[in-house]
């Protein structure tokens, strides 16, 4: 068994091949690579003191998360580690809080759609009206246009410099990954770039993941509207039937194994708390008028919750008050 860094391109193509919606944040965030010989995949993580935070499933075919999980469970052991898991899918979660973990937090939602069963409903519809009578106009990016890409990346870096208050995030918005097979859709306003909507292939679900959407603060009402419905239309036309928007937070914990009656008050303490200060069901709100369906996502941790694996988590999530 082995831990060591692999290049930005083969990263990129286990996160493709192998990865689900949650396994698109290792090419946003730095992160460390554990992976063992006998099975094509990957364990992607982030060591915080001695927690190893892991972003979604291991990447790996289903047939091999055993084997793949068990070593890396074995690795941490040897180097004294705990384990925490994020974004985890209810298939691995199930099967991890009976093999290799003991707590299990039901504590978000990924965000589903079939491209090619979605219909506009009305507020969808006025909003892309009024975009488009404030001349907006919506493009996807495919050839290399440096001049296009500097113009983008201010946008962005304008984007960010603008947000303030509470703030929680996995990585900064990252376009232009040269080895990842990604696609951008961008919004003009008389030439001017004014929002971008980024996505990202997963071959196992035959799809797309939705891994940032944002509009500049003079961008027209409805710029974003417009964005996701150009994207679900190209999506259509490609006969695609899986686009993950996001994952959200949900509007209460779920599912809770391995806590006590305290510990589980206390979860639920800091969730309300984070979920007012940082506004978590806003994503949620926003992609609901786009009628998804929701699969559950969790939270796991290889021992009992404790404070070192919440600063871990924290430190993650680049928590900024």
């Amino acid at each position: 068994m082995t831990n060591f860094k692999i290049t930005d391109e083969q990263l990129a193509s286990s996160v493709k091949r192998l990865g689900n919606p949650g396994s698109t944040a290792l090419l946003h965030s730095p992160c460390c690579i554990f992976c063992i010989p006998q099975v094509d995949g990957i364990v992607g993580y982030q060591l915080i003191r001695n927690c190893a935070v892991v972003f979604g499933d291991p990447v790996c075919l289903p047939q091999d998360i055993a084997e793949l999980t068990q070593a890396f469970h074995l690795y941490c052991k040897e180097s004294n580690w705990t384990i925490v898991y994020l974004l985890a899918s209810d298939s691995f979660a199930h099967w991890a809080i009976h093999n290799v973990c003991h707590t299990l937090i039901q504590a978000g939602e990924e965000l589903i759609l079939d491209p090619t069963s979605f219909q506009k409903k009305q507020n969808i519809r006025w909003k892309i009206n009024q975009s488009l009578n404030h001349g907006v106009v919506i493009k996807e990016y495919q050839n290399f246009d440096p001049s296009l890409e500097n113009q983008m990346k201010n946008t962005i870096e304008a984007w960010l410099k603008a947000r303030h208050g509470a703030q929680i995030h996995l990585g900064k918005p990252d376009f232009f990954l040269r080895h990842a097979n990604k696609r951008i859709f961008y919004a003009l306003k008389e030439e001017k770039v004014i929002g971008f909507l980024g996505l990202l292939p997963i071959d196992r679900f035959q799809g797309w993941v939705m891994t940032t959407f944002l509009a500049t603060s003079d961008a027209p009402v409805g710029t974003t509207e417009y964005l996701i419905s150009c994207v679900l239309e190209a999506l259509t036309s490609e006969n695609c039937h899986f686009l993950c928007l996001g994952a959200a937070s949900g509007a209460k914990l779920g599912e809770i194994v391995g806590l006590n009656t305290f510990s589980r008050f206390f979860v639920h303490l800091i969730f309300k708390i984070s979920k007012k200060l940082f506004r978590l069901d806003a994503k949620q709100i926003y992609l609901n008028k786009y009628y998804p369906y929701v699969v559950p996502t969790y939270v796991l941790c290889s021992g009992k919750l404790s404070f070192s694996e919440l600063i871990a988590i924290k430190q993650t999530l680049n928590v900024k008050l």
